[in-house]
């Protein structure tokens, strides 16, 4: 046999251990299921005020299913996931609530077709977050003003950099372009504007600059605002956009 011949026979083989060998064969399709179990560190659901759970499962790509139920269950079973690797989320609400004050995640695991496993999430109080909306001073819409996108910037209280996202200006597609940024942003269905989770309680400061169709000539519009994040809640900001001038060149 030549070697030319051997190592056409060799590759496929290979590649065939290499897809099985971890457990994982591409044609089988079957789905697999989850357990997710949850608790509160040296603590209960109802010692923390915790009435429900959110439990999600999401890709890059989207939300793949989302299950709440009460927090004193502990558990809950995810069926029928397609086979992949999958970020778990768990968020804890208190009654009426519509922000999560405990959660807890596992990032990156895999599910193997026809997987039957477990995977434990210790939650803790959740950081703060922000819901950032805008307008301008004139009452003008974005295309009146003539801003095709926003760039949003937020430091903490030592000047570290704690979000940045460019979006577009109108806030419909706005909100589109976020959740597809960050696909978990789409479980707050309460939110009027841009969710940005994970901020530590703190005072920060917020800047917003507006650009036109040729961003290139540089930002037409500018907003300040100097919010104040408190743990385990979401602190609505509505930022001002008013037009770049001499005096005032783009809030600099």
């Amino acid at each position: 046999m030549s070697f030319h011949h051997l190592r056409s026979t060799l590759i496929p083989c290979l590649s065939f251990v290499v897809l099985t060998g971890c457990g994982y064969d591409p044609t089988d399709h079957r789905p697999a299921s989850v357990e997710v179990t949850w608790s509160v560190g040296g603590s209960t659901c109802s010692e923390r005020g915790i009435a429900t759970v959110q439990v999600t499962l999401s890709t890059p790509k989207g939300v793949e299913d989302t299950i709440t139920t009460a927090c004193q269950m502990g558990r809950v079973n995810v069926d029928s996931v397609p086979a992949g690797t999958y970020d778990i989320r768990v968020d804890g609400y208190p009654s009426g609530s519509t922000y999560p004050t405990y959660g807890g995640n596992l990032d990156g695991v895999p599910l193997h077709p026809g997987d039957n496993q477990t995977s434990s999430i210790e939650m803790a109080e959740k950081p703060g977050a922000l819901d950032i909306t805008w307008r301008f001073d004139d009452g003008s819409l974005c295309a009146f003003a003539g801003v095709e996108t926003i760039e949003l910037v937020l430091w903490d209280s030592h000047s570290n950099r704690a979000y940045a996202e460019t979006l577009p200006c109108n806030p419909s597609l706005a909100q589109q372009v976020a959740e597809a940024n960050e696909p978990t942003r789409v479980l707050f269905g309460g939110v009027r504007g841009i969710l940005v989770e994970g901020l530590y309680a703190g005072p920060y400061v917020l800047r917003a600059l507006a650009y036109g169709p040729e961003p290139l000539m540089g930002a037409t519009h500018w907003a300040l605002a100097e919010p104040a994040v408190t743990h385990a809640q979401i602190g609505e900001i509505e930022l001002t956009f008013q037009p770049c001038d001499v005096l005032t060149p783009c809030g600099q």
